[in-house]
């Protein structure tokens, strides 16, 4: 699971995680590459071949110009989007 969507965080049944030997990992995902500003970087060197070569088929919703980012931010406040929104800036 990445994020909360639905608006509450779930809660854990530790017994379930105890009588089937199970654990469960979190991470906050800006302290962990806070610090390492190359991470970012080494990240997209590596998906952005994948991505060229047509092997990730990443969920795309709308697209807004930069002029309407208010709106593409208000898509997902209200939690509207079904893919991911693009903001694309003038050419």
């Amino acid at each position: 699971m990445i994020g909360f969507t639905g608006g509450e965080i779930p809660t854990v049944k530790v017994n379930r995680l105890l009588l089937n030997n199970i654990s469960v990992v979190g991470v906050g995902w800006g302290a962990f590459w806070h610090g390492r500003s190359e991470f970012l970087r080494e990240q997209w060197n590596d998906l952005l071949p994948l991505l060229s070569a047509g092997r990730l088929d990443p969920p795309l919703g709308r697209e807004y110009p930069l002029e309407d980012a208010a709106a593409a931010v208000a898509e997902l406040d209200e939690r509207r989007a079904t893919g991911k929104i693009l903001v694309k800036p003038r050419p």
